[in-house]
């Protein structure tokens, strides 16, 4: 059974499979029901692309250049997924689609040509995929049908399934299939139309918005914004260790994120101090650093003005690259609080952003590691003694997370891991799929 199209997509866009097809950094095209069929393709070719090989194998004695695989994914996606597509539409625009970037008769007739006989069995995958989804929770079942269910290679369910087991990662991976709901949060005490609570145990703020036109509204008009359960639960978490470090220090309260983006950690956190602790709010000397100038514009343009309106900590903004630029004197063992939403693979994130799955190999995991265990290092030399690093990252691999949080401990025994946990999709702890880690390390000493 195909799964249902997205509003608008039963014409043919011949217009969104071109773009599509040329990549997701490509302006989609401007009717919404074109820009519908353009983001399903995209994101489905990306959610389904081990499944879609899966199901095109027996047909292909060679395997063909990129750009071939990616006509004859959206084309096999299209007709295995999408309800609102009809079969002579889907062909039709990928032949408009394959001659206007240049491809043979050949390689046309190709995609159509192994399309036309995995349809005859694709029933019979989608089936077995929905069993595995739903049924496979250990590795002995693991095998290559399971993995393209998943739509993940084995090495990276086992990276993950060391941080905790194969059940938990294999129910997480499922999850991880479903498409994110818009999430975020109201900045007004009103309730907002085309948003629900989400009911969430671990981000009680949270709402589903109802769409994205929905969305957009109330961010432009400033009555919402947009951040998923996990970051909210995360921003929840640095609140109460804040209140919790206030009445310990004498005089400003130094906190310090050390890749702060666009601020969306910065705002939801000082939200949630201020309706903890309202003292230890207005105590707060709050600085945010990244390496970008655009995030850090973006930051000064959405977050600061929001900030001045909630009476508590204005924070100050700074360029500056930790791994580059080493540590200032005037900052080393100068912060109470530091954060560090760190650099991952990104694979709680794989809802939203299900590209992931299809650029990142066991083989990243190291060299992401070393990365967060530099910028832990800068951390440490940045926390005045009796302070707190806080470690944060969107990411379930154990190597990333209780690896690297381990490596730091053993380099550095004047700091304690206090606290640590990982939001798993798939548990009852999320309502959507949106997996998390965080642990708080604190430094000895006062």
């Amino acid at each position: 059974m195909k799964a249902p199209a997205k509003s608008g997509a039963g014409i043919l866009c011949r217009q969104a499979v071109l773009l599509a097809l040329k990549g997701v950094d490509h302006e989609p095209p401007p009717l919404s029901a074109d820009r519908a069929l353009y983001h399903e393709i995209v994101s489905g070719v990306h959610r389904e692309r081990l499944f879609l090989d899966h199901v095109l194998a027996p047909y292909v004695r060679k395997k063909p250049r990129a750009a071939l695989r990616d006509l004859t994914h959206a084309l096999l996606y299209q007709l295995m997924f999408l309800d609102g597509v009809p079969e002579y539409a889907a062909f039709a625009a990928t032949q408009a689609a394959a001659e206007n970037l240049g491809f043979s008769r050949q390689e046309l007739a190709f995609a159509h040509g192994v399309t036309k006989k995995a349809l005859a069995v694709a029933n019979a995958h989608l089936e077995e995929r929905a069993l595995i989804l739903a049924t496979v929770r250990d590795e002995k079942h693991l095998n290559a049908a399971a993995e393209a269910a998943f739509n993940l290679p084995r090495s990276i369910l086992g990276a993950m399934a060391k941080a905790s087991d194969w059940s938990t990662t294999l129910a997480a991976a499922a999850a991880l299939k479903q498409r994110a709901p818009l999430v975020g949060y109201s900045l007004v005490a009103d309730s907002l139309p085309g948003t629900e609570s989400l009911h969430s145990p671990t981000a009680p703020a949270a709402l589903r918005f109802a769409d994205g036109t929905t969305m957009k509204q109330l961010i432009e008009g400033g009555l919402a914004w947009l951040q998923g359960e996990g970051s909210q639960w995360a921003c929840g978490e640095a609140a109460r260790a804040l209140a919790e470090l206030a009445p310990t220090v004498t005089g400003p309260l130094r906190v310090l994120e050390m890749a702060a983006g666009k601020g969306g950690k910065t705002l939801r956190t000082q939200i949630e101090l201020c309706a903890l602790d309202g003292a230890a709010a207005d105590r707060i000397h709050w600085e945010c650093v990244d390496r970008q100038l655009g995030q850090l514009h973006l930051l000064e343009e959405g977050v600061l003005p929001r900030l001045s309106a909630l009476g508590g900590a204005v924070a100050e903004v700074r360029p500056w690259d930790w791994i580059e630029q080493g540590v200032p004197e005037e900052d080393r063992a100068a912060w109470h609080f530091v954060w560090l939403d760190a650099p991952c693979s990104g694979l709680g994130s794989l809802s939203k952003n299900p590209e992931i799955a299809n650029r990142l190999s066991a083989d990243d995991l190291g060299p992401l590691a070393e990365k967060q265990m530099a910028l832990l290092n800068r951390a440490a030399e940045l926390t005045a003694p009796g302070g707190r690093v806080y470690f944060t990252l969107c990411t379930l691999t154990a190597r990333e997370t209780q690896g690297t949080v381990k490596a730091f401990l053993k380099n550095h025994p004047d700091f304690t891991l206090t606290w640590s946990r990982t939001l798993w999709p798939g548990s009852s702890d999320l309502v959507t799929s949106d997996g998390f880690y965080a642990a708080m390390l604190e430094r000895q000493g006062s």
